[in-house]
């Protein structure tokens, strides 16, 4: 038996299972998304328009993508994890309702975003009201590909946003309006998840487990808000602080560590949609398997990022690589260790209590957000950089701790209970 069997096989699942199947095309999609995103079209958007303008646009995406993924994406997650308990009650409903809603919700944020950034007045906002409303449906309904395990289709569905992608860049270089890429791929990729997504079809109706979703959707709102929040703190705490010009340098001295989000990333939906259907049955030696794993690459991606991050990032983004080049190693180590977390909270999701995953983003809050204005204040960009890879390193320890201490609690509640009967 190979070594990589040998782990498979203790971690509980068969190769008949599918999930070496589920994780290449997971993670085939996952590049495919990150090379669009990352390698075409911010590097073609950084080229299009000035320093200061590529670094307030991104700003502008990042605080879109806290709003749609606190009320879509923590919608899917709350579907994960509740997922066993409508199946075990044989109840259908809820999930669509409350995605019309809250997708409906979202477009009053448009408000404030125009207030803030007034270069997108006019025409601009109302394609922001558009991609408001279609990132939040999208990011609900996508988890289709999820629940599911239909990593195919995902690949496609991916390919289909690319092509938006693509389509969009066209526009917004004869008209110059940024919005129209985001807004291109966005209609397409609503309109594959509209036609093809199980998850649309259900029944649009409210069941008794109404309220205990909208608790956990609640928690969960907030937690993924907060996580959002800080992913993109960067932009929102330097941009008013010391310009747009900054936050394209920090932004583009981070990119080089979406490589190892790459890996992180995909994996970590697989495992939580495992964890939620019960295919994996976590305990505390499985978790650091898997975490052990994940920390092994972590090391080798350091060593690569030293040798070759700034080579790779001069490539993509030749008019930023001298204002980015200090920061590439403190910065891609920080958005490493993040994606390294994004591992263990899809453990913690589903076997710790849910107002733990809401104390432990407060405790990376208080840390990213005060540490980082006070240090930008006193030490400019390299002292935000330095209070970023802190937060993330405690944020990493106390998941680990938790979720460990919580699986052992959950091993000793069933012997307990194994005892009594």
């Amino acid at each position: 038996m190979t070594q990589k069997r040998k782990i498979i096989t203790r971690l509980g699942i068969s190769f008949k299972s599918g999930v070496l199947g589920d994780v290449t095309f997971k993670l085939i999609a996952n590049i495919v998304s990150t090379i669009i995103r990352n390698i075409i079209v911010l590097p073609a958007l950084a080229r299009f328009f000035t320093n200061a303008q590529y670094g307030e646009l991104i700003t502008i995406i990042g605080v879109i993508t806290t709003i749609t993924a606190g009320l879509g994406n923590a919608l899917l997650s709350t579907r994960l994890v509740m997922e066993s308990d409508y199946k075990r009650n044989n109840k259908e409903g809820d999930f669509n309702l409350i995605c019309i809603i809250v997708s409906l919700l979202s477009i009053i944020f448009v408000v404030p975003l125009v207030y803030y950034f007034p270069s997108i007045g006019g025409t601009q906002a109302v394609i922001v009201v558009i991609i408001l409303f279609a990132e939040t449906y999208i990011g609900y309904h996508s988890g289709w590909f999820i629940l599911r395990q239909a990593y195919k289709k995902l690949l496609i569905y991916t390919l289909v946003g690319g092509f938006g992608f693509g389509v969009g860049l066209l526009v917004t270089w004869l008209t110059g309006y940024w919005t129209l890429t985001y807004l291109c791929s966005d209609i397409m990729s609503f309109v594959f998840l509209f036609s093809f997504s199980p998850l649309v079809k259900e029944k649009r109706i409210f069941t008794s487990l109404l309220k205990t979703t909208l608790n956990k959707y609640g928690v969960l709102f907030l937690t993924t808000i907060i996580t959002n929040a800080l992913a993109y703190l960067d932009r929102l705490l330097l941009y008013p602080l010391i310009g747009s010009s900054a936050v394209a340098a920090y932004t583009t001295a981070s990119v080089f560590g979406k490589a190892f989000n790459l890996i992180a990333i995909p994996i970590s939906s697989i495992l939580l949609g495992y964890y939620a259907t019960e295919r994996i049955r976590l305990n505390v030696k499985k978790f650091w398997i898997i975490n052990g794993i994940t920390l092994s690459m972590l090391g080798i991606f350091i060593l690569v990022t030293h040798i070759w991050g700034a080579w790779f990032t001069g490539i993509l983004y030749p008019t930023i690589i001298n204002e980015a080049r200090p920061y590439i190693l403190i910065a891609n180590l920080s958005s490493a260790l993040g994606a390294s977390a994004q591992i263990a909270k899809s453990a913690a999701l589903k076997y710790t209590k849910t107002y733990w995953t809401l104390i432990i983003q407060v405790v990376y809050a208080v840390i990213y957000a005060g540490g980082g204005l006070l240090s930008v204040k006193s030490r400019g960009l390299q002292g935000f950089a330095e209070i970023v890879l802190v937060a993330n390193i405690v944020q990493l320890v106390i998941l680990y701790i938790v979720c460990t201490v919580s699986l052992k609690c959950k091993v000793q509640s069933a012997n307990e209970g194994g005892q009594n009967e």
